[in-house]
């Protein structure tokens, strides 16, 4: 008997079973990373492949005139994105103009400073997004918080090439506040006929103080700011607010008060005007 063949035959037919082991102890290893270790990485790895999450915008609110008259409010258009979903989109709608525009404010997208942050006034909102409409200057950056909507969004599942298979969720966007102003649309729509090429501003109030109208002149359209920043009229300019001007005839009557007070005039007393101080080599005119 050849023992010799036999004995190496023998160790080869071990260390062949001994190799068929250890590959199937390694694709077992490996089935348990992958199913159980990884499981939850690879899962959310292929829902992200097929799983997509779109953003609903939300319409801002909408700012009145006392009546109930829409001073500003929004125009919806449908806007088709990936996947076959159309979606609506809401731009800003300014029902007068050039004529309520220092008033109102305008909007301008998120910057780059702003996108990822979260308003402190508002945190509930959370964090501004591309292309996320801010108000800036009036009563559209006084009341951002207020106006803004909470954005929703739907979930949907889309095959291997990107076609719509099944919505999965949907969370509905919730619309800003409508603010309601003291304005009198009537009035407010005819002070922009009163100041054509002129410069000029009109406050209008009632008794008790509140702001019937309001107009600075030059104006611009809040719709097309970008073409009014260099405008050499100073469009933006709100001079009714921002403007410096010489108190005149009204603060003459805080003089007569404190004269009268200081006793250096009386009840009788009289003073001519001529129209024109001087003082020195210097005249100054009478307002």
């Amino acid at each position: 008997m050849d023992l010799a063949g036999e004995d190496k035959g023998g160790w080869l037919v071990w260390f062949l079973r001994g190799v068929l082991v250890l590959l199937f102890l390694f694709l077992v290893a490996r089935l348990v990373e992958l199913q159980i270790i990884k499981g939850r990485y690879y899962r959310d790895l292929s829902d992200g492949n097929r799983i997509r999450k779109i953003i609903l915008p939300s319409p801002r609110g909408r700012i009145l005139a006392r009546g109930g008259e829409v001073l500003v409010g929004n125009r919806e258009i449908e806007k088709k994105v990936e996947f076959g979903e159309v979606i609506t989109v809401y731009e800003r709608n300014y029902n007068l103009g050039s004529g309520f525009a220092h008033v109102s404010g305008y909007l301008g997208q998120a910057s780059e400073e702003e996108v990822g942050k979260i308003d402190p006034k508002c945190p509930e909102k959370g964090p501004w997004r591309p292309g996320d409409w801010v108000g800036r200057g009036g009563l559209e950056e006084q009341y951002n918080c207020s106006l803004r909507g909470t954005p929703g969004e739907e979930l949907v599942e889309v095959d291997i090439k990107g076609n719509l298979v099944r919505v999965l969720g949907k969370k509905e966007p919730t619309p800003g506040v409508d603010l309601r102003t003291n304005i009198d649309f009537g009035l407010q729509s005819y002070l922009p006929g009163l100041f054509e090429n002129k410069k000029g501003v009109v406050v209008m109030t009632d008794t008790k103080g509140q702001v019937l109208a309001f107009y600075s002149s030059p104006s611009f359209n809040p719709e097309k700011v970008a073409s009014f920043l260099q405008d050499p009229n100073l469009a933006l300019f709100d001079r009714a607010i921002s403007g410096l001007y010489h108190p005149g005839s009204v603060f003459k009557p805080v003089v007569a008060i404190a004269a009268l007070e200081e006793g250096k005039i009386n009840q009788n007393f009289r003073f001519t005007d001529p129209g024109v101080i001087r003082i020195g080599s210097y005249s100054y005119a009478n307002w």
